[in-house]
């Protein structure tokens, strides 16, 4: 076992080329530059097996690092050359897994999985990780939408004490509802976003951090320009008072969006989350094309699951100490959105 290396990359390409199931004719640059410019929080480790012409890199665990309130999670994504996938693919998921917990103090690891791998859910599951939750049509493989497993292992304080139940959080009553204007998002709406995000029942629902820097959260809006990602503003009488965004996953799971929104509190209860629901729905599934839209929600947000389930959001699974909030393990449930394309 050892940490990966740039010049690991023939052989890593040679493990996803010869892995049943994967993305076809896969471009060897694509592998190359993966792993000279590894993504920020990634950790990856390998195992190398010495053999008749020489060590050869046969299975690779690499663990991306959670952050903010999601620090004390990891994600798993295990690849192994199908020859050595009971030996040094174990061996490597069973380091990898010590040195999350051990070294990095993580305590929830997370990984998805093809549902139709038993072997993997086995080989995971003796482990000690848990399927979690089933993700419906989350993958496209040989022409056919498949579902995909989350599986989870908890460990320490995460594993020991989470909240599951209402906390009390106050919950808005209707009120009149005002015309809502829904228009794309601009880096120049950074004061509405901080003003928006900065709001303590916002924070209690989302994954933001009380206390923002209005600094910070400039360049965030400024920087947060990806191609596939679609911003999304609600205005009453001109003034921005929700956000929405959604971005859209990559080749083979391009036909699936992930949603996310928050509304000022002070318009909670007013058809803003709402018509800015609505509006993601129409521009992934009429214009877009997306077949599946996905997000996740505080298991004890109640008002905020009404809305999804009215615009047809379907619960998949409960993810266990997703998040950390107000000194607890909060867990979410996954929920998505099937469209069939007429």
């Amino acid at each position: 076992m050892r940490g990966q290396e740039a010049g690991d990359w023939e052989d890593l390409y040679a493990i996803r080329t010869s892995t049943p199931g994967a993305l076809p004719y896969i471009r060897p640059d694509w592998v190359r530059e993966e792993l000279a410019e590894p993504k920020r929080g990634a950790w990856p480790l390998v195992a190398v097996a010495h053999l008749a012409d020489g060590p050869r890199v046969v299975a690779r665990a690499n663990l991306q690092l959670g952050s903010g309130r999601r620090e004390h999670c990891a994600t798993l994504v295990l690849e192994q050359h199908p020859d050595f996938a009971d030996t040094a693919g174990r061996k490597l998921l069973c380091e990898t897994v010590a040195v999350a917990e051990k070294w990095w103090n993580k305590r929830r690891l997370e990984v998805t999985l093809p549902a139709a791998d038993p072997a993997a859910a086995a080989l995971f599951g003796s482990l000690g990780f848990v399927e979690e939750a089933r993700l419906c049509e989350n993958v496209r493989v040989a022409g056919e939408l498949v579902d995909e497993v989350i599986l989870a292992r908890l460990s320490g304080d995460a594993a020991a004490s989470r909240s599951t139940e209402p906390s009390g959080h106050p919950q808005s009553s209707p009120r009149s509802k005002p015309d809502v204007r829904i228009r794309g998002g601009s880096s120049d709406d950074w004061e509405a976003y901080h003003a928006i995000w900065s709001q303590p029942d916002v924070c209690w629902g989302t994954m933001q951090i009380p206390y923002p820097s209005a600094d910070w959260n400039r360049e965030r809006v400024r920087e947060r320009t990806p191609p596939r990602f679609w911003p999304l503003v609600a205005e009453v009488d001109g003034r921005v008072v929700g956000n929405a965004g959604m971005s859209r996953d990559e080749h083979h799971r391009s036909h699936v969006g992930h949603a996310g929104m928050m509304v000022h509190s002070d318009y909670w209860g007013m058809g803003v989350g709402s018509a800015l629901m609505a509006a993601v729905i129409d521009l992934a599934e009429k214009w877009i094309g997306l077949t599946r839209i996905q997000l996740e929600v505080y298991t004890d947000n109640s008002r905020a699951i009404r809305l999804y389930e009215k615009h047809g959001f379907k619960s998949e699974g409960v993810c266990r100490a997703f998040s950390f909030r107000d000194g607890q393990y909060v867990d979410a449930l996954m929920m998505a959105r099937l469209c069939r394309v007429r």
